[in-house]
């Protein structure tokens, strides 16, 4: 099985967004966050399934990048 992030931004910040996930996805998930826990890869995982979600991820993105 593979799975392709939808955005993988400065190699440590992975975002997905799933409008409607389909039956499959929640198990796919779930396996890419195992994989990660389980290799030690320290990353930001995003899930955002709307504008709304999309507008408040952006916004900690820019907070956290200002604050560096």
């Amino acid at each position: 099985m593979t799975y392709t992030p939808d955005f993988v931004i400065n190699g440590n910040i992975v975002i997905e967004c799933k409008g409607q996930p389909n039956d499959a996805f929640p198990l796919r998930w779930k396996l890419f966050k195992h994989y990660l826990y389980s290799n030690n890869m320290n990353y930001t995982l995003y899930l955002v399934h709307n504008q709304k979600e999309v507008n408040q991820m952006v916004n900690e993105l820019i907070t956290k990048n200002l604050q560096k």
